[in-house]
């Protein structure tokens, strides 16, 4: 299910909640706290308040509460999905939610699944050591596409995504999630990815949600680019067949109001003005659409053979 996109940010609005964050004024008012909670940052911002020894509104320091109360309640499945990855002798490695509550760029933030990155030869392990608690919600022949849901089976459990791929717009890059894997690092118990790698993912994540605004993603996106260089950075896009005109485009996602309507067709229009490769991004875009005709095809031709 699509999630619903955060309300539009004005340029004050953001600006302000930048100052909050720096400690530069006070947390705002409940209308002010509510559009904290649509972008995901006000527990954030209540948390770095808190530790500045500043006064927290009850509002925001019911917030506060409400995610360290999450993330207590999400520790068993956590630790119980640890115990199983390190039992099952595959290769793997988190990022996003997971990774940034050892790897922190914002104090305090609510997680709502859990992202895995693998290879494709190490799927099967991985898959025998989640389930049966995690079963798998997708098709097994399923070779479209590249991630693998498990739903947790007990009450309020966390979902696993399974990513098996670090390419973008269906460029495939051959061997990117065996090198990925190569270089991750151990944090505090979790294999992480190397810092220009957990950059990449942070701007996957932006692409692939781009009709969703989202101010927290934005802050950690950031903070994680501001552990490369300008140079590393711009490797990177090069790589990955990006122009600089993509950062553009994520940050004016925060201000531009597109209807639900439109929201599809600007996002794909983003994507192309971002990419130096637009058959390349074109082709990722029309994928799901080859892959239903594939589908629809391999049906009816079942149903012609056994009526024949």
């Amino acid at each position: 299910m699509m999630k619903t996109s955060a309300k539009m940010l004005s340029l004050q609005q953001r600006a302000n909640f930048e100052a909050m964050r720096l400690g530069a004024c006070a947390l705002g008012d409940e209308q002010v706290f509510r559009l904290a909670v649509d972008h995901g940052v006000a527990a954030a911002l209540a948390a770095a308040a808190a530790e500045r020894g500043d006064s927290l509104p009850a509002i925001w320091q019911d917030r506060l509460r409400q995610v360290r109360a999450q993330q207590l309640q999400q520790r068993s499945s956590l630790n119980d999905l640890l115990h199983r990855l390190e039992g099952s002798g595959a290769q793997w490695m988190t990022a996003r939610g997971w990774a940034r509550t050892v790897d922190t760029i914002l104090p305090v933030r609510p997680m709502g699944d859990v992202d895995l990155y693998t290879s494709r030869d190490q799927l099967s392990k991985l898959s025998a050591a989640l389930m049966p608690r995690w079963q798998l919600k997708n098709r097994p022949d399923d070779s479209w596409g590249t991630t693998r849901l498990f739903l947790d089976q007990e009450e309020n459990g966390l979902a696993v995504d399974v990513h098996l791929d670090l390419s973008l717009f269906g460029l495939r890059r051959p061997g990117a999630i065996e090198k990925a894997l190569r270089l991750r690092r151990r944090v505090h118990g979790l294999w992480l990815p190397d810092a220009e790698t957990d950059w990449l993912i942070a701007l996957v994540e932006s692409l692939h949600g781009l009709r969703q605004r989202s101010l927290r993603r934005h802050w950690e996106r950031e903070g994680l680019g501001e552990r490369l260089s300008p140079n590393q950075r711009r490797k990177i896009l090069q790589r990955f067949g990006f122009r600089s005109e993509i950062l553009y485009q994520l940050e004016r996602q925060l201000y531009r109001d597109v209807s639900e309507r439109h929201a599809l067709r600007w996002a794909a229009v983003s994507w192309m003005n971002a990419s130096t490769s637009r058959l390349g991004t074109l082709a990722w875009l029309i994928r799901p659409s080859l892959a239903a005709l594939w589908f629809r095809s391999q049906t009816l031709g079942r149903h012609t053979l056994g009526s024949s």
